[in-house]
């Protein structure tokens, strides 16, 4: 084929990768995920002048897509496609990348074939339209592998530098980038020949990658908890593992990252289309033979080596963790899946040279997986209003709503704050606490008080019955009708009277709380117990209950709430309001008034006595 022609195509594919990574970038995916929000608030320390190697929020970051993205928000703002479009330059290069690499391995045709593939898959448009760290790995992965690929066949120093200096870099990148040095070995192994021969050039390429990584490596040497925070938390050998899938065996992680190319997909909705294989039945078919011939001429090729070592090595990511398979975490390996059906197309290609049967096939293949990613991904991925709310579709609209409000003292029931606090800075001197908290914190002193509540947080269930004149505000929507929050404002003459209606307690429950005071109320739905609590080193989640008693001793009504305290570290300027409902007859009874904890990982379960002892009340109903 001319040089003019291939030009053309690769040009043709560019554009058109491109199209799939531009195209209503300002709408899907929907919302700023918390993830993107949370480097965004390390972004915001970054451009005021706080330079960091490893950032340690969220279980740890590598910094190197950190910093890329701070030159874009410098650029172009705080915004949320700021975020996605760092992903959009991410991907592309790994495209570029990749055909480069792949035509050096195998010839144009794979070549080319490939990065089309690998470009119009579901998977690699999904994720490089998302701005997470994960993206930036393939393209220096791909950068280092290729210099290493010509230093072994040229010698030239220089090769060895680039390699060497990608990476050090891809260590800066995401947790699975550290298996990177392993498949380098690995290839050195394979190519033992060449290695040996080019042993100089491939220990500069050591000392190179060795001092990029030095930043790094000294930072992990200081805190070495945070070296493996991540991968501990998602291991598959953790029995409590920090995810939010499934939770596996070893066998089954491994069977299950196996099957994500022809079975069964990563179920994460931000992901995939939960639970879609990485091929359709009918291109499976050329992976499956493309893996085939691979292995087979392994043995006399060293190109099919370094793409089994690739496949089976950036694999291991999701192989090793719980809710696998994670396309999230092994999207290291995606520029090399595609490598296989490639060869399949050239091997046609090449017996059927006549018909051009393989350039046919290939030529549908990747125009059929683009028609099929564009109406997966922009059609019933983007219209599913669980995308919209895996991506927090909602959290921007709020932080947009906030901005037009008063200022004035806001708590938040709000689980996923990090967006929220990003795009409305001021957020961030408001009172946060979990969704699932059946207290609502209120101020010890009146004021206006502006609460925001999830669609799901209990306190949209509560904050009508228990707080005196409070006011529901006006709320977006989300694509379904449903709200995107709650909103309610309780003015300071409501809060000065349900204060004034406290009976004063100031019974000790240390070392967390103290039981301020409480109030006998009756509602629509009879007679209930307001309790004031004024946490102390209140960390939660409790289990703060309301035992009431006859006359006899007899336990006739109970009544549990789920808590946790604000921001779980309140300053003593917040009370804690819990109702009790009491549904008794008229009488004189005891109430038995404690606090208890919850274990974090199951909150049926309470740990250990009352906090501090039990407080008794008589109560005349």
């Amino acid at each position: 084929m001319s040089r003019g022609l291939e030009a053309a195509l690769l040009l043709i594919l560019l554009v058109g990768s491109a199209w799939l990574r531009l195209y209503r970038l300002a709408a899907v995916p929907p919302g700023m995920f918390i993830d993107e929000a949370t480097n965004g608030l390390d972004i915001r320390n970054v451009l005021a002048g706080h330079f960091m190697v490893f950032f340690p929020r969220n279980y740890g970051r590598e910094a190197l897509f950190i910093y890329f993205q701070a030159l874009l928000v410098a650029g172009g703002g705080a915004h949320p496609i700021v975020f996605t479009y760092s992903a959009v330059v991410m991907g592309m290069l790994t495209i570029a990348i990749s055909y480069r690499l792949f035509r050096a391995l195998f010839g144009w045709r794979v070549g080319l074939v490939a990065a089309a593939l690998l470009s119009t898959s579901l998977w690699f448009v999904d994720l490089s339209r998302f701005g997470l760290r994960t993206v930036a790995l393939p393209p220096l992965l791909g950068i280092c592998l290729y210099c290493l690929w010509r230093t072994l066949r040229t010698g030239q120093r220089s090769y060895a530098i680039y390699s060497g200096l990608a990476l050090g870099l891809a260590l800066y990148t995401y947790i699975s980038s550290r298996l990177v040095p392993f498949l380098v070995v690995l290839i050195w192994l394979a190519e033992w020949p060449a290695a040996r021969r080019r042993w100089r050039e491939l220990a500069l390429l050591v000392l190179v990658a060795v001092a990029v990584f030095a930043p790094e490596g000294v930072y992990f040497w200081q805190h070495r908890q945070e070296l493996a925070l991540r991968a501990g938390a998602v291991s598959v050998f953790n029995p409590n593992p920090n995810v939010e899938g499934s939770h596996d065996t070893p066998m089954e992680s491994v069977l299950n990252t196996a099957g994500m190319f022809f079975v069964r997909g990563d179920e994460n909705q931000r992901h995939n289309i939960p639970h879609r294989p990485v091929f359709a039945p009918w291109l499976a078919a050329f992976f499956a033979a493309g893996l085939v011939m691979a292995a087979a001429r392994a043995r006399r090729q060293q190109p099919y080596r370094w793409a089994l070592l690739w496949l089976v090595v950036m694999c291991l990511p999701s192989a090793l963790s719980h809710e696998s398979p994670s396309s999230f975490r092994a999207l290291a390996v995606a520029p090399v899946t595609f490598v296989f059906p490639a060869l399949a197309f050239e091997w046609l290609a090449v017996r059927w040279r006549a018909w051009h049967a393989g350039e046919l096939l290939a030529g549908a293949a990747v125009l059929a997986s683009a028609g099929v990613t564009i109406h997966l991904y922009f059609g019933v991925w983007a219209h599913d209003i669980k995308t919209y709310w895996a991506y927090d579709g909602n959290l921007p609209k709020v932080a947009a709503y906030l901005k037009q409000q008063p200022p004035e003292q806001t708590y938040f029931a709000v689980d996923h704050r990090s967006t929220i606090e990003f795009l409305d800075p001021a957020s961030q001197q408001g009172r946060w606490y979990r969704e699932e908290s059946a207290a609502i914190p209120i101020p010890a002193e009146p004021q206006n008080v502006l609460y925001l509540s999830a669609p799901t947080a209990e306190l949209k269930n509560i904050a009508q019955a228990v707080l005196p004149e409070v006011q529901p505000l006006p709320h977006t929507t989300d694509p379904a009708g449903g709200p995107d929050f709650y909103a309610y404002r309780w003015p300071a003459a409501g809060a000065a009277s349900l204060l004034r209606a406290m009976h004063p307690l100031g019974a000790s429950l240390a070392p967390d709380f103290q039981l301020q005071g409480w109030e006998l109320v009756h509602g629509a739905g009879g007679p209930a117990l307001d309790l004031f609590w004024r946490p102390l080193h209140a960390s939660g989640p409790y289990d703060l209950y309301v035992h009431l008693l006859d006359a006899s001793g007899k336990q006739v009504a109970q009544s549990d709430r789920l808590v946790w305290p604000v921001d779980e570290g309140p300053t003593q300027a917040d009370l804690l309001l819990t109702q009790h409902p009491l549904a008794v007859p008229p009488g004189v009874y005891t109430a038995e008034i404690g606090a208890v904890h919850r274990a974090v990982a199951n909150r049926n379960i309470l740990l250990g006595q009352p906090i501090g002892g039990v407080v008794r009340l008589k109560l005349t109903i």
